[in-house]
């Protein structure tokens, strides 16, 4: 009997495992970094098209205002839309949309004290997308008896005059407040902090601060900021608002200059580039990194003997430079000079250049690949070849 019993509960468990088995759903496989590309990408072209068609039903809505019996209903339609609707709004010349965006604007401020603080959020992101339109009703809302409410308006005012999106303010942790009163040493450090935690984010405030900064060094060390995390656009926008006449000393200036010439280059818009650059060598010709880059420039622009005078001058003040030599090797094998080629190729070795890898790929070698100088060098960029193991 007990034999029986113990091969019943034997029976049992093994039944109760088997159902857990097939309850339990087999994990997901991880997705590979290519299929999370795809959909990242997918979902990015899905929310740039729902952003269109809510632009171009915000842009019907628009035409609606006009008309008496169908104005409640298009606000109301407008204030589901949000951001869409408000980029319209402020797009559009017609009186009405500007009418309409005052209204909406005077109700989210009502709602930065909602209870629910998706509600609040949402208000608060609205007017700050309103921009100047809703200052005039956060400038009441900031008088306001409500700690809270005038509070959240004062907040609000600031960051749309410094051009602090909320986006950016969740990087910083704050808007740059008392920027106005700091002193000068104060000021490069939250540009800095800027420009490290904003990244694009921060192009709109340095754009503001470079508008209003009178101290020289401030604005160049704003501009080299907006020139490292903004667009080829925006060098536009500092040649628009005259910044090198302004900066008069020359170490500043230099500085502008290379940045702009640095982002340049890398758009391989070398004419532009080596204009920049040049500008920069006026102020500082000693500066090894402008030579540098200007040399870097005619090499990728097929201007040889002009990129030899700057890696030349390179050499001047830092003999042992391996890329200096590197590139000077290469500039001169498309010149067809291989006994140059060869020389400043060894020197580059010999100061501990060591990539093989990429020196047999480079297409600038070409000339002097069946040299057998080029040989010699090739083998000496080898790995040791391991002694062999004995049998013992």
């Amino acid at each position: 009997m007990l034999n029986r019993l113990c091969v019943f509960l034997v029976a049992v468990i093994f039944c109760l495992a088997v159902c857990a088995q097939e309850e339990t759903p087999a994990p997901e496989k991880p997705q590979k970094p290519e299929q999370q590309k795809e959909d990242l990408a997918t979902q990015a072209q899905e929310e740039a098209r729902q952003h269109l068609l809510a632009c171009i039903e915000a842009r019907k809505l628009i035409r609606e205002l006009s008309d008496p019996n169908k104005k409640d209903a298009a606000l109301a339609k407008l204030d589901k839309l949000g951001i869409p609707a408000i980029e319209e709004m402020l797009a559009s010349k017609a009186s009405a949309a500007r009418e309409a965006l005052k209204e909406l604007c005077r109700g989210w401020v009502g709602e930065l004290t909602n209870d629910n603080f998706k509600q609040r959020d949402r208000a608060f992101r609205l007017l700050y997308a309103a921009g100047e339109t809703a200052t005039e009703h956060l400038k009441e809302a900031s008088a306001s008896d409500s700690a809270h409410l005038s509070e959240k308006a004062k907040l609000l005012l600031h960051m749309i005059d410094y051009q602090i999106s909320p986006q950016l303010h969740e990087r910083l942790g704050h808007v740059m407040a008392g920027y106005e009163k700091a002193d000068w040493r104060k000021k490069l450090d939250m540009i800095s902090e800027l420009e490290r935690l904003g990244g694009s984010l921060a192009v709109p405030a340095l754009k503001r601060i470079l508008l209003r900064e009178k101290n020289p060094r401030v604005q160049a060390h704003a501009a080299n900021s907006l020139i490292r995390v903004g667009t080829l656009g925006d060098l536009a926008f500092l040649k628009k608002i005259g910044l090198a006449e302004k900066i008069q000393a020359p170490a500043l200036t230099a500085e502008i200059y290379f940045s702009q010439g640095f982002k340049y280059m890398q758009a391989k818009r070398y004419e532009e580039a080596i204009e920049e650059f040049k500008k920069a060598l006026k102020d500082s010709p000693d500066d090894i990194r402008v030579h540098y880059q200007i040399a870097m420039t005619y090499l990728l622009s097929k201007k040889y003997s002009l990129c030899v005078t700057h890696y030349l001058e390179c050499l001047k003040q830092e003999p042992k430079d391996p890329l200096s030599h590197y590139n000077l090797a290469c500039a001169y094998s498309l010149m067809q000079d291989p006994d140059n080629a060869i020389k400043h190729l060894a020197l580059s070795i010999e100061n501990g250049y060591k990539d093989l890898e990429h020196m047999e790929k480079d297409e600038d070698f070409d000339n002097i690949r069946s040299d057998p100088r080029y040989q010699q060098l090739k083998q000496r960029l080898q790995p040791e070849k391991e002694p062999p193991k004995s049998d013992k």
